[in-house]
């Protein structure tokens, strides 16, 4: 946590407390701020600095020299993602988003940089849609003042030990690209049949080749159309049972005129002539298309290429869209931000939406469903999730797909191959571009190709996917852990510093 750069805490023998205005020379007047459209017309060499540090190159300097520039806006001011305090050094351009500074008296920059980057300014602050920093509040900021043999010899402290510091976040950092890369190593040995073995030692019994298990699924998804489209064809012989029924007894009988429900107890013997007297209605089927496999590379044995449209049996269906004000209270929803790679927010955790029964019958996910992000920026569009327990009950958002996948398949194996570098490549491969933004659709996602194994190995490739990514988590974890833990020591050092306690007092006599 950073020190209030409002409080005048005591200090150090020898220490006094001063302005900023008092102890450096203002250079604010000299900056020229430049478009971005005409920064274009003057690409150079010379760095371009805004309230973050350098935004551009140009072809000419304002300032020549050693200078400390301080953020005068942004939203950085208050949250401090970056140093809101840096130092910029020979020829180069400043707009008028950072105050531009000199230290008088042979005044280390990097003792004021260090000190301006340790305290909180939010009391010297203005504005909250934009934040600001004036340089009449700039002027007012205290500042405590050691002898000058002893500021440099803070300064010396400081870089040494966040020297160390800045190797320990290296090689942390180091070590989470590492762990990213063998994630992605991890899900591509998985769909290529490299992470597990195809038939265990022990296992006697031939797994069902994948190419059979895909017969299956083929089968149950056109015998599940075919359950459902017979039951869209009894409630329409129903409907027209009820209509003769009303023409019999002398009322409106089309359509319209049937009240709700007044079909539905109309008994079999009553609609039966209605219905199909052969098999025809089931020459609408359509069948799934196929896949260029000559494009695709080789599988091991007993593995098969499939797409996503063969293995669904219901959807894709795109989620409901409901204006703001029908969020608040009513029954949880999933939205893009609940879920990322291996986590999501439980029901609980989730934003709730008024939603009216029909919606709810239409747009609730159910156990094992799979959610696919359609619409997002690019680098998260096509994320997906297989729906748990602990995410129900809840509806979808319109930003996203609901899939239910034949129940012959491992939701989890499906998943953890369009999180692959490949299978996302694959899924993402003809979606529409457009600023900040693209999209995919039900037809792109049901096109996209996918090796499926035997069913047995998809179970032990998930097993085993899953251990791995557990390592990987609870490493990612620690790491994260040890970041925020870094960058609280920082804090601790600069406080240490700038209270007398980084360096021997007794050494800093004047």
């Amino acid at each position: 946590m950073k020190t209030n750069g409002n409080e005048k805490r005591p200090l150090p023998n020898g220490w006094i407390w001063t302005k900023l205005e008092s102890i450096i020379v203002n250079h604010d007047g000299r900056r020229i701020p430049v478009r971005k459209s005409d920064r274009a017309e003057m690409q150079g060499e010379y760095s371009y600095y805004g309230a973050s540090g350098i935004i551009d190159h140009v072809d000419d300097f304002l300032f020549d020299g050693e200078f400390l520039l301080l953020a005068e806006d942004g939203a950085n001011l208050l949250s401090r993602s970056t140093p809101i305090a840096f130092q910029a050094r020979g020829k180069f351009w400043v707009n008028n988003h950072a105050h531009v500074m000199q230290t008088k008296n042979g005044l280390p920059l990097s003792y004021l940089e260090h000190y301006l980057n340790s305290i909180d300014l939010a009391s010297f602050i203005t504005g909250t849609a934009q934040p600001k920093l004036t340089q009449r509040n700039m002027n007012k900021i205290p500042v405590p003042i050691a002898h000058l043999a002893e500021q440099n010899r803070i300064v010396a402290e400081i870089e040494k030990q966040f020297t160390r510091l800045d190797q320990a976040l290296a090689s942390l950092k180091r070590l989470q690209s590492n762990l990213a890369r063998y994630k992605a190593s991890v899900l591509k040995a998985a769909c290529e049949g490299r992470l597990v073995p195809q038939n265990p030692k022990g296992n006697e019994v031939a797994p069902e080749p994948a190419q059979q298990l895909l017969a299956r699924i083929l089968a149950e998804r056109r015998a599940q159309w075919e359950a459902q489209e017979w039951q869209n064809l009894i409630v329409k012989a129903q409907k027209k049972a009820a209509q003769a029924q009303r023409k019999a007894q002398g009322l409106p009988a089309c359509i319209k005129d049937l009240q709700p429900g007044e079909w539905e107890s109309i008994l079999e013997a009553d609609y039966a002539r209605y219905l199909p007297k052969n098999d025809k209605w089931k020459e609408k089927y359509k069948e799934p298309g196929g896949v260029e496999t000559a494009v695709l590379p080789d599988l091991p044995i007993g593995w098969v290429w499939s797409n996503m449209q063969m293995l669904i049996i219901d959807g894709p269906t795109n989620g409901l869209y409901l204006p703001k004000s029908k969020y608040g209270k009513g029954i949880p929803i999933l939205r893009i931000d609940d879920y990322q790679a291996g986590e999501s927010r439980s029901s609980e955790e989730l934003r709730k939406v008024e939603a009216s029964q029909a919606e709810i019958q239409r747009y609730s996910l159910g156990k094992q469903n799979l959610v696919i992000n359609r619409v997002n920026s690019p680098s998260h569009l096509g994320k997906s999730l297989v729906v748990e327990e602990r995410n129900l009950p809840s509806l979808f958002e319109s930003n996203m797909m609901r899939i239910e996948l034949s129940k012959n398949l491992s939701p989890y194996y499906v998943d953890f191959y369009l999180q692959s570098v490949e299978g996302r490549k694959c899924l993402i491969s003809n979606a529409k571009w457009a600023v900040n933004q693209a999209s995919i659709n039900q037809g792109d996602v049901g096109s996209t190709p996918i090796p499926i194994p035997p069913l047995a190995e998809q179970k032990r490739i998930v097993a085993e996917v899953e251990r791995r990514l557990s390592v990987i988590t609870a490493t990612e974890q620690a790491i994260t852990t040890n970041l925020a833990r870094a960058e609280r020591l920082r804090q601790s050092i600069l406080h240490r510093a700038f209270t007398g306690q980084l360096i021997p007092q007794t050494e800093g006599a004047a």
